[in-house]
């Protein structure tokens, strides 16, 4: 679905916090072992609630 994925990119480009999260910048980098910043797991299941929320298609509703 070219839809779809169009939105996931825009999604990932439009939310700062989600695109750093999942593709952070060369240099350190917060440990989310000792307790610092959000799992990747957090910044996709984000993207799935932004993605999804909205679908007009009854099998993306929770």
């Amino acid at each position: 679905n070219h839809a779809l994925t169009w939105q996931l990119i825009r999604i990932i480009e439009n939310t700062p916090e989600i695109k750093q999260g999942l593709f952070p910048p060369p240099g350190a980098h917060v440990s989310t072992s000792k307790g610092g910043g959000k799992a990747k797991s957090d910044h996709h299941w984000a993207i799935c609630e932004l993605l999804f929320a909205h679908s007009e298609n009854p099998a993306y509703k929770a």
